[in-house]
C-alpha cells in the first residue's frame, strides 16, 4: 500500500521540474537566467545521481518501508 501510494503521489507532482524551470526563467534577469538554469540542472543531476544510493541504504539498514517513506515525506515537503 505505500509504495502505490507513493507512486501516485509522485505521479501528481511530477512537473513540479518544468514549473520550476518556467519559475526561474520569469524571475531571473535575462544577463543571470543561463547561470540560474545551469544551477538548477546541476542539482537535479546530483539528486537523481545521489537518491538511489540513498535509497539503497536507508533499505539495507532500516527495510524496504522507509526509502518509500522518506521520498513521500520529501514530495510532500515539495507541495510546501
Amino acid at each position: 500500500p505505500i509504495l502505490i501510494m507513493s507512486r501516485i503521489i509522485t505521479g501528481l507532482f511530477r512537473q513540479t521540474l518544468t514549473i520550476m524551470k518556467a519559475w526561474i526563467s520569469d524571475i531571473t534577469k535575462p544577463i543571470e537566467r543561463r547561470q540560474q538554469l545551469s544551477f538548477f540542472y546541476a542539482s537535479t543531476a546530483m539528486a537523481f545521481a545521489i537518491a538511489p544510493a540513498l535509497g539503497g541504504m536507508l533499505a539495507e539498514d532500516y527495510g524496504y518501508r522507509v526509502p518509500f517513506t522518506v521520498a513521500t515525506g520529501i514530495l510532500l515537503f515539495n507541495v510546501l
